[in-house]
């Protein structure tokens, strides 16, 4: 569903294929740092944020196991390396 990073304030998450992410002048990058979001069904989405990296590109089709991306520390940088999820359900 997207692939990219997230921006400071109420602006709108900026798509980037992950092969031109070195090459993508990025401004600071908002609290969700770089991070990917995966439709299940209609309805319901997950997000992996604050990653160093991803693999995937916009409406790639993944399954269970595929590597999404590395864990890292971008976005809102007040702790070490971890991943945040989120889990949407109907909004």
């Amino acid at each position: 569903l997207f692939a990219g990073f997230d921006l400071p304030g109420r602006v709108r998450p900026q798509l980037v294929p992950p092969e031109e992410l070195a090459q993508t002048p990025r401004p600071p990058l908002g609290p969700g740092g770089l991070f990917v979001c995966v439709r299940h069904t209609e309805g319901i989405f997950s997000c992996y944020m604050h990653l160093s990296s991803y693999r995937v590109h916009i409406n790639d089709r993944v399954k269970a196991g595929d590597c999404l991306g590395a864990v890292g520390r971008s976005g809102t940088k007040s702790s070490g390396s971890h991943l945040h999820l989120e889990i949407h359900v109907k909004g």
